[in-house]
């Protein structure tokens, strides 16, 4: 199956931020879910470049559109839903058209507005969904 507003409602349905998702109106929901798409494609398309940085490492891909049980990994289906709800938290509208932001959100969004976290950076759920480690071990040898 692909990835649908009816498979992301099903797993908000346990999800902390649940109220927030069905905040957002069926439309907005199918929005989000498209430009998060599109989003975790742009990052997907990206090279791996060799540490000379001159060429390509890897071809980039497509993102699996195929939904997932909870023994498979990555979990793309879950990164985009994850995706398409932190796109709405942080994206300067809000489902009454202000550019305040809604009243309902979490404490610390406009907080992390002010941090500089924008609807167009990859959610951290998002990253862990895809199985990408974007942690940089730093090996540091002493004599």
């Amino acid at each position: 199956m692909a990835i649908t507003r009816a498979l992301a409602d099903t797993y908000f349905n346990t999800h902390t931020e649940k109220s927030v998702w069905y905040a957002f109106d069926n439309i907005q929901r199918d929005n989000a879910i498209t430009m998060a798409k599109r989003r975790l494609v742009e990052e997907l398309s990206k090279p791996a470049y060799t540490l000379t940085g001159t060429s390509p490492q890897t071809q980039p891909r497509l993102l699996d559109e195929d939904t997932t049980s909870d023994g498979d990994w990555p979990r793309e289906d879950l990164a985009v839903y994850e995706q398409a709800l932190h796109m709405m938290l942080y994206s300067m509208s809000n489902p009454n058209g202000e550019q305040n932001g809604p009243k309902w959100l979490a404490p610390d969004v406009e907080d992390r507005r002010e941090d500089g976290v924008t609807a167009h950076q990859i959610a951290e759920r998002a990253k862990h969904y895809m199985g990408w480690n974007y942690r940089r071990v730093q090996v540091a040898f002493t004599r």
